[in-house]
């Protein structure tokens, strides 16, 4: 009964996946064996000595005008010397398999844990990195006038790539999905990729030719305005001069006018700043 009890506790300790109760059935399992065990080997020394006196009774003669015949008595077979060994070995080796398969189910899974935590930190890593580059493109005015369209929610394929993005976030927010993240990122990627390839394949074309004309004299001007050689005030003036002229042909996006700002009066605080990208949003 004790080792019925070790087992159930052991499945149970399988399934919570809890360290310290698996070492507890195991224990207990022990005991439960080992208590079995002396049973067995009671019984057996029981059962041998009942085989031994079969073989080694001397039967009672019979009546006979003759003297009865003397009959060598058998040695007796050594059953309680080869019986109790064999149990003791036998529980013995029973419980090494229990234990050795228990242990190797519980390290099973912590390696499957391990290689699932570790594809995870992959995807996450490559996640991360696509964030972080398009986030960079967001926050720099000269690369976004360069390809504007990859910020242009108008253009299917930065549509598709937004969505890809909003779609692996919700993605890595429920990490026992590690299938479904894997398909996301995959996605996200291709999206990422297409997406930039169209811009820069586009560039300013989507404009007409006046229009272009003017986002690259504004985008010099910009260039200016970050440059940190020009004085606070010329910073001030590419600045304003070139918002005037993108006005109603590129948005820049917030990330941009962030940095542009800042470049342009390295002196304001970063308060100041933010209430000057919330006037403007």
């Amino acid at each position: 009964m004790l080792c019925l009890l070790a087992l159930l506790a052991l499945s149970n300790a399988l399934v919570l996946r809890d360290r310290s109760r698996l070492v507890n059935a195991v224990m207990a399992g022990v005991m439960g064996m080992l208590m079995f065990t002396g049973q067995l080997q009671v019984l057996a020394l029981w059962f041998a000595r009942t085989v031994d006196n079969v073989f080694t009774s001397t039967p009672q003669p019979a009546p006979a005008p003759k003297p009865p015949e003397q009959h060598s008595s058998t040695p007796g077979l050594p059953w309680h010397d080869l019986m109790w060994p064999a149990v003791t070995i036998g529980g013995v080796a029973v419980l090494a398999t229990v234990t050795a398969t228990a242990f190797g189910v519980v390290r099973g899974r912590s390696e499957r844990r391990a290689a699932q935590a570790e594809r995870w930190l992959l995807l996450t890593q490559e996640h991360d990195r696509i964030r972080e580059e398009y986030g960079t493109y967001l926050a720099d005015p000269l690369a976004y006038l360069d390809r504007p369209t990859l910020g242009d929610t108008s253009v299917p394929e930065t549509v598709a790539f937004l969505h890809a993005l909003d779609a692996a976030q919700d993605a890595r927010r429920s990490r026992d999905d590690l299938a479904g993240y894997r398909i996301a990122i995959s996605v996200l990627k291709t999206a990422s990729r297409t997406a930039d390839e169209t811009a820069r394949r586009v560039g300013l074309n989507h404009l007409p030719q006046r229009e272009r004309s003017v986002v690259r004299q504004a985008r010099k001007i910009l260039a200016q305005a970050l440059n940190s050689g020009a004085t606070e005030q010329e910073r001030r003036s590419a600045y304003a001069k070139a918002c005037k002229m993108l006005e109603g042909i590129v948005v820049l996006p917030r990330e941009a006018r962030a940095a542009l700002e800042s470049a342009s009066r390295p002196g304001l605080s970063a308060a100041a700043r933010d209430q000057v990208n919330v006037d403007r949003a």
